[in-house]
């Protein structure tokens, strides 16, 4: 009995609904054409990448106190490598136009 109230009810309100919007479509603005990406990259290196690391600090100390010290270095040694990685993409999008004009010559 209930859900027949209910679809009842919801095929009133859609049959009461007008059938031609009331207000103007809102309008979108132009596209310029870039993003700022400035914003997002300080967010990241001030916000999110010292908690990454905190995180992962914690982590090892924890194991290393529970006497696990072949987990804690593996788990270092796996952080240093995955930085190196960060490192190298965020180098190679800073600088990998000059590195391939430096390559490959005009």
């Amino acid at each position: 009995m209930l859900l027949s109230d209910l679809v009842q009810t919801a095929q009133d309100f859609i049959a009461a609904a007008p059938t031609t919007p009331t207000t103007p479509p809102a309008t979108t603005p132009p596209a310029t054409g870039s993003v700022n990406l400035s914003g997002i990259n300080d967010f990241v290196v001030k916000q999110v990448l010292p908690i990454v690391l905190m995180l992962i600090g914690v982590g090892i100390i924890a194991r290393g106190s529970r006497g696990q010290m072949s987990r804690v270095l593996t788990t270092s040694f796996i952080s240093i490598i995955g930085l190196v990685f960060i490192a190298g993409a965020g180098s190679l999008w800073l600088f990998g136009d000059f590195f391939v004009n430096l390559i490959v010559k005009k």
